[in-house]
């Protein structure tokens, strides 16, 4: 089965997983600045990205980070949007779809399991560290930590979690 793993945000990325092997199969960011989207707009565009990748890549069940309170209320109550928005999807699918058997499954992981996991939970060295994960478990040189993240997230998965 296939796993998709998600580090969401109006800067975001995905990752693909087999979860047989456990191979790292497809990965992307999606970006969806201010000035150009408002909120609303973006978590549509967002929404119907993942939709997208979803069918694109035969996924069986989805991961996303859950959010937690930092220094920013208004973050944070954005990303608690938008993570409502994506499960509204999943459960859509899982209701519409019956190609799919049971429907799609759904997760939501708390940031210190998958960076306890990867070896990414320093306080203020987490994004350092997830970049270095992605770049030695995997070979992918990126400065964008939301792809490590979103990495790191999905081979916490295919290693932790039963879909």
């Amino acid at each position: 089965m296939k796993i998709l793993a998600i580090d969401q945000a109006r800067k975001g990325a995905w990752a693909v997983f087999d979860t047989q092997t456990k191979a790292l199969e497809h990965y992307g960011v999606w970006e969806f600045p201010n000035r150009i989207y408002p909120f609303p707009k973006a978590v549509h565009e967002i929404t119907s990205l993942i939709d997208g990748l979803l069918k694109e890549h035969g996924i069986g069940a989805v991961y996303i980070e859950d959010v937690s309170l930092g220094p920013n209320p208004q973050a944070f109550k954005r990303l608690a949007q938008l993570q409502g928005a994506l499960i509204n999807l999943f459960e859509q699918l899982s209701e519409a779809d019956t190609t799919r058997g049971s429907g799609i499954a759904y997760g939501i992981v708390p940031p210190t399991q998958w960076q306890t996991f990867c070896g990414a939970l320093q306080k203020h060295r987490t994004k350092e560290l997830s970049l270095a994960f992605a770049r030695e478990r995997f070979g992918i040189s990126t400065e964008d930590h939301n792809l490590a993240d979103a990495i790191c997230i999905g081979w916490h998965a295919v290693n932790n979690l039963s879909t």
